[in-house]
């Protein structure tokens, strides 16, 4: 019987014995999302397989990345605001 191991990109989910003996180690890949500080997806930014970097994101700013007690990985972003104004001020 083998023991489980540390995969990268895969958390470990748990251990069956089969009917013939043998073990079998069951793991599941962990997953990488861009959420704003909401906890919503940012539309365009579907959750990805593995543990992938923070992304540029056009009008939102990296905020942090969050290590979740899954094994999964969560970027988040803030919307930035823009506002327009003329050189006085209006």
């Amino acid at each position: 019987e083998q023991p489980k191991k540390d995969i990268p990109g895969y958390r470990f989910v748990e251990t069956k014995k089969l009917p013939n003996g043998d073990t079998e180690h069951v793991y599941e890949k962990v997953k990488t999302s861009h959420k704003d500080k909401e906890g919503n997806d940012i539309p365009g930014y579907p959750t990805e397989d593995g543990e992938q970097p923070k992304k540029d994101i056009p009008g939102y700013r990296f905020v942090e990345t969050k290590k979740l007690p899954n094994g999964d990985t969560e970027h988040v972003y803030e919307k930035v605001k823009t506002s327009h104004k003329d050189k006085e001020g209006n």
